[in-house]
């Protein structure tokens, strides 16, 4: 079972820091575009559009630059 969306203002109640990794060549949705949006709602989140990945991909590759991606924001 998948949670509902939290409803627009309580996006900006969330005060963890978050990173939000983005498939570049995903046909689901435009990487850079949904990116551009969580940094909109989520001002403190650190959004990263890997290059030359699908969301098929995640995370079995680009697994070096995914692995750099999440140890940089488990510091």
């Amino acid at each position: 079972m998948v949670p509902r969306r939290p409803k627009g203002g309580r996006w900006a109640t969330l005060s963890a820091d978050v990173t939000v990794v983005f498939a570049g060549e995903s046909e689901v949705h435009n990487g850079s575009r949904v990116a551009e949006a969580a940094g909109k709602v989520l001002p403190n989140a650190h959004t990263v559009v890997l290059t030359g990945c699908s969301h098929h991909m995640l995370p079995m590759l680009p697994a070096g630059e995914l692995d750099a991606v999440l140890l940089t924001a488990l510091r």
